[in-house]
């Protein structure tokens, strides 16, 4: 019946929807700080290189992280605390250029657009999770057939194709600071190594935030897992024109 399929796709899209709704209000619920108030002269290094200086947000975070959410309304971009205590101006700089080259042109705007649709899927499993249960206590098994189709799509299929494609992702972001920075791709080479070297030596913490997506997740998929090695990203740099 129609008024089924379109129940099916709104039910579908709900997971997508909170996922918007959430990260686009994050910055105002945790009062993050922007990136000019505890850096700076990073201002200028933006002026230098004539970037439009996007949306950058400081979150407070042990963890070493930099990421862009192009799907909250509007974008942008977050580095951890870790990162500013770390890094220096310069390396800061790097990282954000890399974080830019994800929507730096067309192309990069559609595959990360798309990336970003289905790593909410991901992410957001739990919800799916929580779901079939109601669904189970309101007879709607219909419905319920549907989630664990996603759930097993979003666990094994889907996260399997994923890979190669965020490697390509990060890649290009890559490639992209390289060729912004140009002579000054160091930068970017320097804080790869730093990470690197401060990956190792820094002891794996346990969060409960972790421990929660192993537990309630079919399959762990770490989107972080999915970067190219350093030793392949400082050669592909070093190689980049």
């Amino acid at each position: 019946m129609p008024d089924d399929t379109l129940i099916t796709v709104i039910y579908s899209l709900i997971p997508l929807l909170i996922g918007i709704l959430i990260v686009s209000i994050l910055p105002y619920i945790f009062r993050w700080k922007k990136l000019e108030e505890v850096i700076p002269g990073i201002t200028g290094l933006f002026k230098k290189y004539d970037i439009t200086q996007p949306r950058i947000y400081v979150k407070k975070d042990d963890y070493i992280n930099a990421f862009a959410v192009i799907l909250a309304v509007p974008p942008y971009t977050v580095v951890t605390s870790r990162v500013i205590d770390l890094f220096d101006s310069k390396e800061i700089f790097a990282i954000l250029l890399h974080e830019i080259g994800h929507h730096s042109n067309k192309d990069s705007i559609s595959s990360t657009l798309t990336i970003s649709f289905l790593m909410f899927y991901l992410m957001l499993i739990p919800f799916y999770i929580f779901l079939s249960i109601i669904l189970i206590v309101l007879n709607r098994y219909d419905l319920l057939l549907w989630t664990l189709l996603v759930l097993f799509l979003s666990r094994t299929i889907l996260a399997w194709l994923l890979t190669p494609l965020l490697r390509k992702n990060e890649k290009n972001a890559d490639l992209y600071a390289s060729k912004i920075l140009g002579k000054n791709k160091i930068w970017l080479i320097s804080a790869l190594n730093r990470l690197e070297n401060a990956t190792k030596n820094e002891p794996k913490k346990i969060s409960i935030l972790r421990l929660l997506r192993r537990a309630f997740c079919l399959i762990y998929f770490d989107p972080f897992l999915t970067h190219p090695s350093t030793p392949e990203r400082i050669k592909y740099i070093r190689d980049s024109p």
